[in-house]
């Protein structure tokens, strides 16, 4: 069996990938916390699914499902409309799911985000999150 949910949201130094540091479920640990790179360890078909949720900008907002470094899933966040009420910031999300069949070997991860403080980091961590469970396997 291969499946995870991990949270949390970092962004890797030099780069613009993020990770999600908390594993909250790893079964085979086939996700890397510290790398934010799931490894394909049993091939087969995988759903795997982001959310995240950014501050209010005036600009829109994109990361990608990558695999194997490239980019294959836009999950795109657009610029809300609204600003403040009452002198509460608003908030955007988005969720994108994909399902790939991966070989062994083949790396699965969220990244080619934009700037760090457009994304929410705050005490509910789990608001953004990257999942991914094995469906079937290539026997």
């Amino acid at each position: 069996m291969s499946a995870f949910t991990a949270w949390g949201l970092q962004y890797i130094p030099n780069s613009r990938d993020i990770r999600f540091p908390t594993a909250h479920f790893n079964e085979g640990n086939d996700y890397n916390g510290t790398s934010g790179v799931f490894t394909c360890r049993i091939p087969g078909i995988y759903l795997f699914t982001v959310n995240l949720m950014k501050y209010y900008q005036t600009s829109d907002y994109d990361c990608y499902i990558m695999l194997n470094g490239s980019f294959k899933v836009r999950i795109y966040i657009a610029a809300s409309s609204s600003s403040y009420a009452n002198g509460v910031g608003s908030y955007e999300t988005a969720t994108s799911s994909e399902v790939f069949k991966l070989k062994q070997g083949d790396r699965v991860q969220v990244g080619l985000c934009g700037q760090s403080h457009d994304l929410a980091v705050s005490d509910v961590d789990a608001i953004n999150t990257f999942s991914g469970v094995l469906i079937k396997a290539n026997l």
